[in-house]
């Protein structure tokens, strides 16, 4: 795609037009991520699946990297918890 068109597309959406050393393909990739959020939400509108929007939210605001964390810690013990009193 044209540069000038996904940048514009990209400011119609919201979204940044240009992430940190974002290539342009990343940014092609991305443009057309945040299109078939938008297209899923719309189609969803008849029958609104509000956790899967939150769900969609959260994954935009939650790093990936923190995400990944998050689950090795809560693989990382069936309780959650390290050193729980009575462990042997």
């Amino acid at each position: 795609r044209d540069r000038r068109i996904v940048k514009s597309r990209l400011r119609e959406l919201g979204q940044p037009v240009t992430l940190f050393a974002e290539t342009d393909e990343a940014r092609n990739s991305r443009l057309r991520r945040c299109e078939l959020n938008r297209d899923q939400d719309e189609l969803a509108s008849g029958s609104t699946n509000v956790m899967q929007i939150l769900d969609r939210r959260a994954d935009r605001e939650v790093p990936a990297a923190f995400r990944q964390q998050a689950l090795a810690d809560a693989a990382g013990s069936p309780s959650g918890r390290q050193g729980a009193p009575g462990a042997t």
